[in-house]
């Protein structure tokens, strides 16, 4: 980026005219009348590039953890992990944590447990707001299914009785406020955002923008419930992982960060590309840009390379053919270059996926 700023700057005549008035400005104010030589004003004018570049990134980068207000993860524990304390308890003694995938749980509500804040969880500043979690269900019933609500009546998910729909809001006095366009009970996992600012409702699926309502926000101070309704008359049927709720709204990219917590795996059995273990989320600000050069396109010597400028944002470089079928994958060790063996491959078009933290990006090769 810093590369990109400069090569605008230094090709900008408009700037180097601002520039050059600026300076001369600030002369005449102090009654100086020098002469300047072609050196000089090259080394002034580069050191206001870096002033202005300064200014531009002095600022501090939001990251994925602010004005995060409980964090759920659900592995063994129902803690809150930020410092906020929001604890979770049980109501029953049915609660059952299911293993994802190694050492990442969620919790399994089909024994129909409801789980609640110990004290109340209070949204009364808020403004705006964000709720994202994994959901897992198959199943559909007569009436709604509870996945989350409470805060006085500001925050309601479901699962919407009779279709398979998911449907929330953000104000109880309008309980139907958004039905998302497809059913999610599919019984894979599927991350979920809802967010609003003020007065609208944003909801994304899968990372995706599904639609938006006006939605007035209604703030509180309640307890939360998990699982089912605060009446236990709406309970839900699936699972539930990583819970974050926010007292602000998400980026697109910070949304796109969240949903890739998925490590890409292949299944031996039919070597199809599967989602398996779940990432911890980087805390960083969020940059969607993969950044990569490609060495011998078409391959050399059946070496096809790739090298990364941020080698810790990529996770895995698959290789498929024209059907679609996966060939190869390999997953980066740290080294900014990644080394694809195409050597046995027939010659032809194959596409190379790289799976970034934030990105996913898709290039052609061609096999001579």
């Amino acid at each position: 980026m810093v590369r990109q700023i400069l090569c605008h700057f230094n090709s900008s005549k408009y700037l180097n005219s601002i520039f050059l008035k600026t300076l001369n400005s600030l002369f005449r104010i102090f009654n100086l009348t020098i002469f300047l030589n072609k050196n000089i004003k090259i080394m002034l004018k580069n050191l206001f590039y870096i002033l202005l570049m300064f200014v531009a990134f002095s600022g501090q980068a939001q990251l994925i953890s602010d004005g995060l207000q409980a964090h759920y993860t659900f592995d063994n524990h129902l803690q809150d992990i930020t410092t906020n304390s929001n604890e979770l308890t049980t109501l029953g003694n049915n609660l059952n944590y299911n293993s994802i995938y190694q050492n990442d749980y969620g919790i399994d509500f089909t024994l129909n447990p409801t789980l609640t804040t110990v004290n109340n969880f209070n949204t009364s500043n808020y403004t705006n707001t964000a709720i994202s979690l994994w959901i897992n269900t198959s199943q559909i019933k007569a009436e709604n299914q509870t996945i989350l609500q409470g805060a006085y009546i500001g925050i309601g998910i479901h699962i919407e009785a009779n279709t398979g729909k998911i449907g929330g809001f953000f104000n109880g006095t309008s309980a139907g406020a958004y039905s998302s366009t497809n059913a999610v009970t599919d019984g894979n996992w599927h991350h979920i955002v809802f967010q609003c600012d003020g007065s609208e409702m944003f909801v994304y699926i899968d990372g995706v923008l599904d639609g938006s309502t006006p939605n007035v926000m209604l703030t509180g101070n309640n307890k939360l419930y998990i699982g089912n309704s605060n009446q236990g008359n709406k309970s839900y049927a699936g699972a539930i992982n990583e819970l974050r709720i926010y007292d602000r709204m998400l980026t697109d990219c910070e949304i796109a960060e969240l949903h890739r917590q998925m490590v890409a795996t292949v299944d031996a059995s039919n070597g199809v590309l599967v989602a398996a273990d779940k990432l911890i989320v980087q805390n960083k600000a969020c940059d969607p840009t993969i950044h990569f050069k490609v060495y011998s396109n078409p391959p050399l010597d059946g070496n096809f390379v790739l090298e990364f400028e941020a080698i810790e944002q990529i996770k895995l470089v698959t290789i498929t053919d024209g059907t679609g079928q996966m060939l190869q994958q390999k997953i980066p060790n740290g080294v900014p270059k990644l080394e694809l063996n195409v050597q046995e491959l027939k010659g032809g078009l194959y596409y190379i996926t790289i799976y970034g933290v934030d990105e996913v990006k898709t290039i052609q090769m061609l096999k001579p």
